[in-house]
Protein backbone atom coordinates (compact mmCIF):
# COMPACT_ATOMS: atom_id res chain seq x y z
CA UNK A 1 0.00 0.00 0.00
CA UNK A 2 1.51 3.40 -0.98
CA UNK A 3 1.37 6.49 1.03
CA UNK A 4 -1.96 8.22 -1.33
CA UNK A 5 -3.59 4.79 -0.34
CA UNK A 6 -3.22 5.52 3.21
CA UNK A 7 -4.65 8.73 2.93
CA UNK A 8 -8.56 10.16 3.21
CA UNK A 9 -9.00 12.32 -0.01
CA UNK A 10 -11.18 14.66 -0.94
CA UNK A 11 -11.45 17.75 -3.66
CA UNK A 12 -12.91 21.00 -2.82
CA UNK A 13 -13.89 23.88 -4.91
CA UNK A 14 -15.28 27.28 -3.68
CA UNK A 15 -17.09 30.32 -5.77
CA UNK A 16 -16.18 33.95 -4.45
CA UNK A 17 -17.34 37.53 -5.26
CA UNK A 18 -13.88 38.39 -6.79
CA UNK A 19 -10.28 37.07 -7.63
CA UNK A 20 -8.36 38.52 -5.16
CA UNK A 21 -7.08 36.43 -1.93
CA UNK A 22 -8.12 38.17 1.29
CA UNK A 23 -5.31 39.32 3.94
CA UNK A 24 -5.43 39.90 6.94
CA UNK A 25 -4.30 43.14 5.83
CA UNK A 26 -7.51 44.01 3.65
CA UNK A 27 -10.55 46.00 5.42
CA UNK A 28 -12.97 44.20 3.09
CA UNK A 29 -12.30 41.08 1.44
CA UNK A 30 -13.69 39.00 -1.00
CA UNK A 31 -16.09 36.38 0.47
CA UNK A 32 -17.09 32.53 -0.41
CA UNK A 33 -20.26 32.46 -2.14
CA UNK A 34 -20.25 28.39 -2.47
CA UNK A 35 -18.21 25.74 -0.94
CA UNK A 36 -18.59 22.37 -2.54
CA UNK A 37 -16.44 19.06 -1.13
CA UNK A 38 -16.33 15.90 -2.66
CA UNK A 39 -15.10 12.79 -1.15
CA UNK A 40 -12.51 10.07 -3.25
CA UNK A 41 -15.47 8.22 -4.71
CA UNK A 42 -17.55 11.33 -5.35
CA UNK A 43 -19.79 11.19 -3.03
CA UNK A 44 -20.72 14.31 -2.07
CA UNK A 45 -19.54 15.31 1.87
CA UNK A 46 -21.03 19.19 1.30
CA UNK A 47 -21.99 21.48 -1.09
CA UNK A 48 -23.70 24.83 -0.11
CA UNK A 49 -24.54 28.71 -1.20
CA UNK A 50 -23.45 31.35 1.32
CA UNK A 51 -24.96 34.91 1.41
CA UNK A 52 -22.29 37.20 1.40
CA UNK A 53 -22.09 40.28 4.06
CA UNK A 54 -22.03 42.43 1.19
CA UNK A 55 -24.64 40.96 -1.60
CA UNK A 56 -26.07 44.03 -3.02
CA UNK A 57 -22.30 45.39 -4.77
CA UNK A 58 -21.77 42.03 -6.45
CA UNK A 59 -23.41 41.57 -9.27
CA UNK A 60 -20.82 41.57 -11.41
CA UNK A 61 -18.80 38.75 -10.07
CA UNK A 62 -21.84 36.84 -9.58
CA UNK A 63 -22.23 36.78 -12.97
CA UNK A 64 -19.31 35.07 -13.35
CA UNK A 65 -20.98 32.22 -11.09
CA UNK A 66 -24.01 32.53 -13.02
CA UNK A 67 -25.60 32.52 -9.13
CA UNK A 68 -28.38 35.15 -9.24
CA UNK A 69 -28.02 37.60 -6.24
CA UNK A 70 -31.16 37.17 -5.06
CA UNK A 71 -30.85 33.46 -4.91
CA UNK A 72 -27.95 34.12 -2.13
CA UNK A 73 -30.50 36.27 0.33
CA UNK A 74 -31.75 32.93 1.75
CA UNK A 75 -28.38 30.98 1.99
CA UNK A 76 -26.53 31.09 5.66
CA UNK A 77 -23.66 33.52 6.45
CA UNK A 78 -20.33 31.12 5.88
CA UNK A 79 -19.80 31.81 9.47
CA UNK A 80 -23.18 29.82 10.49
CA UNK A 81 -21.74 26.78 9.00
CA UNK A 82 -18.16 26.44 9.90
CA UNK A 83 -17.80 24.51 12.74
CA UNK A 84 -19.99 21.92 9.91
CA UNK A 85 -17.48 22.62 7.41
CA UNK A 86 -14.73 21.98 9.97
CA UNK A 87 -15.89 19.05 11.12
CA UNK A 88 -15.99 17.70 7.27
CA UNK A 89 -12.93 18.75 6.53
CA UNK A 90 -11.42 17.11 9.80
CA UNK A 91 -12.05 13.64 8.37
CA UNK A 92 -9.69 14.09 5.53
CA UNK A 93 -5.91 14.15 5.52
CA UNK A 94 -5.47 15.16 1.62
CA UNK A 95 -7.50 18.11 0.41
CA UNK A 96 -6.48 18.67 -3.68
CA UNK A 97 -7.61 21.76 -5.34
CA UNK A 98 -7.52 23.10 -8.78
CA UNK A 99 -5.50 26.41 -6.96
CA UNK A 100 -5.26 25.51 -3.95
CA UNK A 101 -3.71 28.94 -2.61
CA UNK A 102 -6.64 30.36 -3.78
CA UNK A 103 -9.36 28.14 -2.21
CA UNK A 104 -6.98 27.27 1.22
CA UNK A 105 -7.02 31.20 1.56
CA UNK A 106 -10.23 32.09 1.90
CA UNK A 107 -11.09 29.17 3.75
CA UNK A 108 -8.48 29.80 6.37
CA UNK A 109 -9.46 33.40 6.47
CA UNK A 110 -12.97 32.41 7.50
CA UNK A 111 -11.04 30.63 10.72
CA UNK A 112 -11.22 27.06 8.79
CA UNK A 113 -8.03 25.22 10.52
CA UNK A 114 -6.04 23.19 7.46
CA UNK A 115 -2.83 23.36 9.24
CA UNK A 116 -2.55 19.65 9.57
CA UNK A 117 -3.93 18.95 6.38
CA UNK A 118 -1.53 17.73 2.90
CA UNK A 119 -2.62 19.91 -0.12
CA UNK A 120 -2.36 19.31 -3.40
CA UNK A 121 -2.80 21.64 -6.07
CA UNK A 122 -3.99 20.10 -9.26
CA UNK A 123 -3.40 23.39 -11.11
CA UNK A 124 0.31 23.40 -10.08
CA UNK A 125 1.14 19.81 -10.72
CA UNK A 126 -0.68 19.20 -14.22
CA UNK A 127 1.21 22.57 -15.36
CA UNK A 128 4.32 20.13 -14.31
CA UNK A 129 3.02 16.94 -16.06
CA UNK A 130 2.70 18.99 -19.22
CA UNK A 131 5.78 21.41 -18.89
CA UNK A 132 5.49 23.98 -21.57
CA UNK A 133 6.71 27.30 -21.73
CA UNK A 134 4.90 30.48 -21.85
CA UNK A 135 6.57 31.54 -24.78
CA UNK A 136 5.43 35.42 -23.87
CA UNK A 137 7.19 35.46 -20.58
CA UNK A 138 9.34 32.78 -20.22
CA UNK A 139 7.84 30.60 -17.68
CA UNK A 140 5.60 27.23 -17.10
CA UNK A 141 2.42 27.66 -18.99
CA UNK A 142 -0.60 27.32 -16.35
CA UNK A 143 -3.76 25.58 -17.74
CA UNK A 144 -7.88 25.93 -16.97
CA UNK A 145 -9.64 23.17 -15.84
CA UNK A 146 -11.17 22.97 -18.63
CA UNK A 147 -7.66 22.25 -20.62
CA UNK A 148 -6.72 20.25 -17.88
CA UNK A 149 -10.36 17.73 -17.93
CA UNK A 150 -10.02 18.17 -21.81
CA UNK A 151 -6.36 16.39 -21.87
CA UNK A 152 -7.37 13.52 -19.79
CA UNK A 153 -10.53 13.16 -21.61
CA UNK A 154 -12.66 13.90 -18.65
CA UNK A 155 -16.25 15.32 -19.11
CA UNK A 156 -16.52 17.90 -17.30
CA UNK A 157 -19.23 17.27 -13.89
CA UNK A 158 -21.30 20.20 -14.75
CA UNK A 159 -21.28 24.05 -15.17
CA UNK A 160 -18.08 25.80 -14.95
CA UNK A 161 -17.92 28.15 -12.47
CA UNK A 162 -20.50 25.69 -10.19
CA UNK A 163 -18.16 24.64 -6.98
CA UNK A 164 -19.42 21.44 -6.76
CA UNK A 165 -19.16 20.45 -10.53
CA UNK A 166 -15.37 21.35 -10.69
CA UNK A 167 -14.81 19.91 -7.23
CA UNK A 168 -15.77 16.58 -9.38
CA UNK A 169 -13.73 17.26 -12.25
CA UNK A 170 -10.78 18.72 -10.41
CA UNK A 171 -11.24 15.20 -8.56
CA UNK A 172 -11.18 12.95 -12.02
CA UNK A 173 -8.65 14.94 -13.12
CA UNK A 174 -6.66 14.52 -9.95
CA UNK A 175 -7.36 10.33 -10.10
CA UNK A 176 -6.54 10.53 -14.17
CA UNK A 177 -2.89 12.01 -12.92
CA UNK A 178 -2.28 9.44 -10.48
CA UNK A 179 -3.29 6.28 -13.32
CA UNK A 180 -0.96 8.04 -15.27
CA UNK A 181 1.70 8.35 -12.97
CA UNK A 182 1.38 5.11 -11.83
CA UNK A 183 1.45 3.61 -15.10
CA UNK A 184 4.91 5.12 -16.10
CA UNK A 185 6.31 3.93 -12.34
CA UNK A 186 5.45 0.47 -13.08
CA UNK A 187 6.79 0.84 -16.90
CA UNK A 188 10.38 1.67 -15.41
CA UNK A 189 10.21 -1.13 -12.92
Amino acid sequence: MGIVDACKICALDIETTGLAKPTTNQSVADEIVQLAIVAEDHSVSYNQFFQPLRIDSLPKTLAVNNIPTSSLREEPLFHEQKQKIQTILNQYSLIVAYNVAFDIAFLTHQGIDLKNKALFCMMQAFSRYRFVLNPNRRIQRRYTLRQCADYFGIKPWGEEHDALADAHTVLSCYQALCNVLSNSLEEEV
